[in-house]
């Protein structure tokens, strides 16, 4: 593993090749005509056409990223809190510019109506079927890319309590042995 504390610049880097090319297929080869002025007109091009490439690099990377995050934490609070507070403020920011480009330049059709309730998912980080579950309203994904994130958001939480469960039977049965 990485022993350092130090970002790991590489990886920054992959990281930066994987959103362009998630946003160069989002935004050039995959977005609808009513919505932005040159559809589809892009989709030829290769590292617009392979753009789900950037998802499986990312998401690689991330897995990487969330183990070494782990091994510097004591328990799943803070280990949810650290991820917590890395994804939160660029989803955020997200959210905001999803509503003002929603209200001042184009309505986005597939909404449920109410932007606010729509907006509760990704600033929650859970997914959209759970508060229709729960609370029996038509709530949907303010932007269809944040499903990524509820994705991730649930990793974190599995894969943390997971991992601190295994610590804690590992330290049981080590004080059990004494």
């Amino acid at each position: 593993m990485h022993g350092g504390k130090d970002r790991i610049k590489y990886l920054d880097g992959l990281r930066g090749i994987a959103i362009m090319l998630v946003i160069f297929s989002h935004y050039w080869g995959m977005a609808a005509p009513d919505i932005l002025p040159f559809g589809e007109k892009f989709g030829s091009i290769r590292v617009v056409r392979q753009g789900w490439v950037g998802v499986e690099l990312f998401f690689l990377i991330s897995g990487f990223v969330i183990l070494i995050t782990i091994e510097r934490c004591t328990d799943l609070k803070q280990f949810l809190y650290r991820r917590w507070l890395r994804l939160f403020p660029t989803m955020l920011i997200a959210t905001i510019l999803t509503l003002l480009f929603n209200w001042t330049v184009q309505p986005v059709p597939r909404l449920a109506g109410n932007p606010w309730y729509d907006a509760l998912p990704g600033l929650t980080f859970v997914a959209p079927s759970f508060y229709q579950m729960v609370f029996n309203v038509e709530i949907k994904s303010l932007n269809g890319s944040f499903w990524s994130l509820y994705t991730e958001a649930a990793f974190n939480v599995v894969f943390g309590a997971a991992f601190f469960w295994r610590l804690y039977i590992l330290q049981t049965r080590l004080d059990f042995a004494r």
